[in-house]
C-alpha cells in the first residue's frame, strides 16, 4: 500500500499530423545513423520532476509509489489494465496526475476518472505546466480533480499532503488552487525552492531498469530551473516568471553519478537554458571530467550561448548534441515574440558547434503572428540550407498558441485568430491548423507549414541515402 501514487499518463494516443511525423520518424533514423544522441523524441526518460515531488513527500514520513501508464504503452500494454492494477495494489489515499502539455489533458482527466471510479474518496492532485496556468478552469470543468499544484511541485504537494492525512484545512498551503464547497479557492503563489532545497528524484521507487531496456540505457536530469528570457510564445515563463536557478554543482555531479550506478550510459539535460550562467556550467563540465563520469549527454542551449570556448567546454565533458531555437532568420519576427536575438549570428553560432562536432537540432517556428507567406518559404529555405550544409537538423514546427502564454492568453492584441480544435491538437506537429497569423488565415499557415514538411522530407530521404 501506498499514501500517495504518482501517475505518468498514456501519451501515444496524441493525434499526430502523418506528414510530420513520418518526417520525424526519418530524422530519428538518420540521427541514428550518424550517432547523433537523442533527437527529440523516441528516447525515453524517466519522469524526475514528479519523482522530485515524490521523495519529498517521502521524507516527510509517508509512502510513495509510482505509475508510469507512458511506459506499459511502450512496451504494448494495456494501459487502463495497468492502471487498474496499480490502483488496487496501491490503493492509495492522495494520486497525483502528470499534466505538463495541453495535449494530454484529455487523457489526464480520463485518469483522474479512473481514479475516483475505484474510489471517490481519493484526493486527486494535477500539476505541471499546463495545468498551473489553467487551475481554475480545470477545476470548473473536471469534478473528477479536486487541487491543482501550481509552480515548483515539492512543498506544495508535501505540505498538501500533510494537510490531507491529518485532516487539516488546506487554506495554508502556499501554490495550491482547490475546490471547496460550491467555491473554487486559489492560495498565494509559494516562493521558489533555494537550489539546496531541492531533493534528488527517487528513482528508487521506479522501474528504472525496465524503462533503460526500452530507451536505450538513457536518463534525464534538471541541473537548473527556469529561464531569465519570456519569449512570448514559450508555455514556461507562467512557473518560472522570468527567474532562474542552478543546482549546487555536487549536488548535479550527485545525481549523474546515481545514474550511472543505476546503468545509465547517456543523459538529457533538460534545463531550459543551460548555457545562461557560463561559469556555473562549466564547472558541471569540468566535474564530469574529473569524476571520469564518461557519458554522453545532450541539452538545450540558446543560439547567443554557443561561443567557442563553452562549446569546446560542453562538447570535451560528454555533450553530443544540443537543441537550439532558432525559429526565423526574420528579425521583426524574432523582435515581435521578445526573441532578444540578433538574428545576424546565427551562422557563425551554428558553425562554431560544427567546428567542435557538436551536433545540433534546429528548432524552427511557423505561424509567428507578424508571419506571411514569404517569411514561412525564408524560413524553409533557411532550415533546408542549415540542413543541407550540416549545421542544423530541422525540427520544423507549427506554432501553438499554448494557454498561459503572452499570445494565447492575448490573442487581440497580437491580431490573430485561434482556432477551437480541441486542446488534443495543441502541439507542434498538429493534424490541423490552430492560428492565424495577421496576414495570414490559419488553414493558409497551416498549408505552407506542411509544405515545407514535403520539402524537408524529401532532404530527409536524401540524408538518410547519403548516410548510407
Amino acid at each position: 500500500m501506498s499514501d500517495v501514487l504518482f501517475i505518468q499518463p498514456p501519451y501515444l494516443q496524441v493525434p499526430l499530423d502523418p506528414l510530420a511525423n513520418q518526417t520525424l520518424d526519418l530524422l530519428s533514423s538518420y540521427a541514428e545513423k550518424i550517432g547523433m544522441f537523442g533527437l527529440t523524441r523516441n528516447d525515453l526518460t524517466p519522469p524526475t520532476a514528479m519523482l522530485s515531488i515524490a521523495q519529498m513527500v517521502i521524507d516527510a514520513g509517508y509512502r510513495a509509489a509510482i505509475a508510469d501508464m507512458y511506459l506499459e504503452e511502450i512496451y504494448k500494454e494495456d494501459p487502463w489494465a495497468f492502471l487498474r492494477r496499480e490502483l488496487k495494489k496501491r490503493d492509495p489515499m492522495i494520486v497525483g496526475v502528470a499534466n505538463a502539455e495541453n495535449c494530454i489533458i484529455e487523457a489526464t482527466v480520463s485518469v483522474s476518472k479512473a481514479v475516483k471510479e475505484y474510489n471517490k474518496e481519493i484526493l486527486v492532485v494535477s500539476g505541471g505546466i499546463n495545468a498551473t496556468a489553467l487551475d481554475t478552469r480545470l477545476l470548473q470543468k473536471y469534478g473528477s480533480i479536486d487541487v491543482v499544484v501550481r509552480g515548483e511541485g515539492e512543498k506544495s504537494f508535501s505540505e498538501l499532503t500533510e494537510a490531507f492525512m491529518k485532516e487539516k484545512p488546506f487554506n495554508g498551503v502556499q501554490g495550491i488552487t482547490f475546490r471547496q464547497g460550491g467555491n473554487i479557492i486559489r492560495n498565494p503563489d509559494r516562493p521558489f525552492m533555494k537550489p539546496e532545497e531541492i531533493p534528488l528524484p527517487a528513482r528508487n521507487i521506479y522501474p528504472i531498469k525496465r524503462l533503460y531496456a526500452a530507451g536505450g540505457d538513457a536518463d534525464m536530469i534538471f541541473a537548473s530551473r527556469g529561464c531569465p528570457f519570456k519569449c512570448s510564445f514559450c508555455n514556461t515563463p507562467p512557473i518560472w516568471q522570468g527567474c532562474w536557478t542552478g543546482r549546487p554543482v555536487e549536488n548535479v555531479i550527485e545525481e549523474i553519478k546515481i545514474m550511472k550506478e543505476y546503468g545509465a550510459t547517456k543523459f538529457h539535460l533538460w534545463d531550459q537554458n543551460f548555457g545562461g550562467n557560463q561559469k556555473w556550467a562549466s564547472q558541471i563540465c569540468d566535474r564530469i571530467l574529473e569524476e571520469g563520469l564518461d557519458m554522453t549527454w545532450e541539452t538545450e542551449i540558446r543560439i547567443d550561448s554557443l561561443n567557442n570556448d563553452f562549446v569546446e567546454k560542453i562538447t570535451k565533458s560528454g555533450c553530443n548534441v544540443a537543441f537550439v531555437g532558432i525559429e526565423s532568420n526574420n528579425q521583426t519576427i524574432l523582435d515581435s515574440v521578445n526573441k532578444k536575438y540578433n538574428a545576424s549570428i546565427q551562422e557563425k553560432a551554428l558553425r562554431t558547434a560544427k567546428e567542435h562536432s557538436l551536433f545540433l537540432e534546429g528548432g524552427y517556428v511557423v505561424g509567428l503572428p507578424e508571419d506571411n507567406k514569404e517569411s514561412i518559404e525564408a524560413t524553409t529555405k533557411l532550415a533546408l540550407k542549415y540542413f543541407k550544409e550540416d549545421l542544423a537538423v530541422p525540427l520544423y514546427f507549427l506554432f501553438v498558441p499554448f494557454p498561459g502564454t503572452e499570445i494565447g492568453d492575448n490573442p487581440e492584441k497580437f491580431r490573430i485568430k485561434i482556432e477551437d480544435v480541441g486542446p488534443e491538437n495543441y502541439h507542434f506537429i498538429s493534424p490541423k491548423p490552430l492560428a492565424s497569423t495577421k496576414n495570414l488565415t490559419a488553414q493558409e499557415v497551416f498549408d505552407l507549414w506542411r509544405t515545407g514538411q514535403e520539402k524537408i522530407l524529401t532532404e530527409t530521404k536524401n540524408k538518410l541515402a547519403e548516410a548510407g
